[in-house]
């Protein structure tokens, strides 16, 4: 077989199958009928003379060929994006289609302050932002689906690029009637009252669902196993926690963008400080080290970090 005989669709076709586990979702996902999708998949095997995967009719996985062509594979695609960039858009950083992913515990509270001016300063530019779970995004990300990743630290970053945005504290909310114990009480008459991680009843810790990076955070805060909480309810976003704080129903540990501004929750709510500094989170924006785009994600990143408010600390 010669290199002018594979050609990059083939490689996408074998990059989708591993993706979906499925030669039907992955013909989908590459909008080809599946016949035509398991034909081009044979012709490939019989000219590598490499089985590439494992067939039942239930069943698809990758042979150990397979997952080493997988690798390369995925390292070519890329290379070739890189030829793609020698265009206009290449020229201008932040112009054309760019996808973002950020999850869910930053996403609605870190994009006000910069998505707007974005489509001012780079007018050519095409943002599609996407809001999940940091499992979901690192995997998209990884898979060449989105372009960035906004998120926290807490995953593995082998063939990931950082640039580190800003540190956060966490902030504690609780309903203003409800001490947290004698010894943290007299702090409610204060602007700003601290506490320590042991002033907080575990048992009444409200968390977020399975998923979010956050609740993984909090419960090692907290030094928890993991669920290790007396309440049966998950709530699916921060604001939900707010508002079950605020019903008298737990307390939650939340980050400082989250704290609601100009919100009735302001005078129901007591929020508290940690004496150490330190606990909180980082929040950085991720890409694959063989991204084409470099300056982009640079532009991006510095343009971000212009615009973060005074209640965080820029990295």
């Amino acid at each position: 077989m010669n290199v002018s005989d594979l050609s990059l669709k083939d490689l996408s076709y074998v990059l989708a199958i591993a993706r979906h586990q499925s030669f039907s979702l992955a013909a989908l996902d590459c909008a080809v009928s599946q016949p035509a999708l398991s034909k081009q998949i044979k012709h490939l095997e019989l000219q590598l003379q490499v089985k590439l995967f494992e067939r039942t009719k239930r069943h698809v996985a990758l042979t150990a060929a397979g997952i080493r062509f997988v690798e390369q594979a995925s390292t070519v695609l890329d290379e070739a994006e890189k030829l793609l960039a020698f265009s206009a858009h290449h020229e201008h950083p932040l112009s054309g289609p760019f996808r973002l992913g950020a999850i869910a515990s930053v996403c609605p509270y870190l994009l006000p302050y910069f998505v707007g001016g974005l489509k001012t300063a780079f007018p050519d530019l095409q943002l599609m932002v996407i809001e999940g779970f940091t499992e979901d995004l690192v995997s998209a990300l990884r898979q060449g689906k989105l372009d960035a990743v906004i998120a926290a630290p807490t995953f593995d970053q082998n063939a990931l690029a950082e640039i580190p945005l800003f540190f956060e504290p966490f902030l504690l909310a609780n309903r203003k009637p409800d001490p947290l114990t004698p010894v943290s009480a007299p702090a409610l008459e204060s602007a700003e009252p601290m506490i320590d991680v042991t002033d907080i009843d575990t048992t009444r810790l409200l968390l977020l669902a399975d998923g979010h990076c956050l609740k993984d955070q909090t419960l090692a805060l907290c030094a928890l196993p993991h669920q290790e909480t007396n309440l049966n309810v998950k709530a699916t976003s921060l604001e939900t926690l707010l508002q079950m704080s605020a019903g008298g129903l737990g307390m939650a540990i939340i980050p400082e963008l989250a704290k609601p501004v100009g919100s009735r929750l302001n005078e129901t709510l007591q929020f508290f400080r940690f004496r150490n500094p330190t606990h909180g989170r980082t929040v950085a924006l991720y890409y694959r080290q063989t991204y084409p785009q470099r300056q982009s994600i640079q532009e991006l990143a510095q343009y971000i970090h212009q615009q973060l408010p005074p209640t965080v600390q820029r990295l």
